[in-house]
């Protein structure tokens, strides 16, 4: 669904520029190409209110899995607050995100005012120059603390006191590294909102607010769908791979990470526990503190062995 909006989304943008006179002056384009111009600002504006809850929902959803759901199990602490936190973060990007879809409706008394009042000088209507520039600087402050919760705090929260090896640990930070970029780039966006205001040079002076909201977009979804990435790279790496290993037991299993205070079955399950954790991020290849025993992951979802010298 996220990728369907923000394919509308371009379409709709590279509408408005061919066609709708998109970052030029008022003075040197037509009144068909202002009205089809500022059509393209109004859907364009409630395409992305939707597009920002369903990209951060995803990757709440996804982090939600990985941290607080079954392939974490004893693995990750702090489960409690990292739901709450979770939760927290997508409340406030849905009710700041429906606020700001539906000033956007209503920005126009009619509706279509928006933009039919340069087909129709005479036409009666009108409009609330400030209030879209206001709630979408709102809008804008929650994604980014949205972005860097997701991006920083929660990875932090979660692997601060985990049996994950540090190596995992920095893998996982890479992959989240890029919701960073995402919410800094809603804090550039901010300057330029306010450009929003209906004026007579709307199309050329709100270029850069579109530029950024396509930029802050683009890096939320593909911070959301980099680990994806890792199945992709797992296979091409398992063709040049060396010769398939015997299948880790039990035994093996047994002799890393310790429970402290805990049973021999308990320090197997909570290797199994790490070694799921490890599936979800999709990382092929990991140390698990000993210096015994090479683990690794190949691509057909088995646990193998290889014995190195330390």
């Amino acid at each position: 669904m996220t990728d369907l909006l923000y394919t509308a989304q371009v379409i709709i943008i590279v509408r408005g520029i061919v066609d709708g006179g998109i970052g030029q002056h008022a003075d040197d384009i037509d009144r068909v190409e202002i009205v089809k111009g500022f059509q393209t600002w109004y859907f364009g504006e409630l395409i992305y209110a939707v597009l920002s809850c369903f990209t951060k929902t995803s990757v709440v959803l996804y982090l939600h899995r990985l941290y607080i759901g079954e392939p974490s199990k004893r693995v990750i602490v702090n489960k409690p607050i990292l739901r709450i936190s979770l939760i927290i973060c997508l409340v406030c990007v849905w009710a700041t995100s429906i606020v700001f879809f539906i000033t956007s409706i209503f920005q126009c008394s009619p509706v279509d005012y928006y933009w039919g009042q340069f087909n129709d000088p005479v036409s009666s209507g009108k409009c609330s120059k400030s209030i879209v520039p206001i709630a979408g600087i709102v809008l804008s402050v929650v994604l980014a603390l949205s972005d860097w919760t997701l991006a920083l705090v929660v990875p932090i929260m979660s692997l601060w006191k985990s049996w994950l090896p540090w190596q995992t640990k920095a893998a996982i930070h890479a992959l989240t590294s890029l919701g960073v970029l995402a919410g800094a780039a809603m804090i550039v966006r901010i300057p330029y909102i306010k450009m929003l205001d209906l004026t007579e040079d709307f199309l050329y002076e709100t270029v850069d607010v579109a530029k950024w909201t396509v930029i802050e977009a683009t890096l939320g979804i593909v911070a959301g769908c980099l680990p994806t990435i890792w199945p992709l790279l797992r296979a091409m790496r398992s063709r040049r791979a060396s010769p398939s290993r015997d299948q880790v037991d039990d035994e093996v299993l047994s002799h890393e990470i310790p429970v402290d205070g805990g049973t021999k079955q308990d320090t197997i399950q909570n290797n199994r526990d790490t070694i799921h954790l490890h599936r979800e991020f999709f990382i092929s290849e990991y140390f698990i503190s000993s210096s015994e025993n090479h683990v690794r992951y190949d691509p057909n979802d088995s646990l193998r062995r290889n014995q190195w010298d330390p």
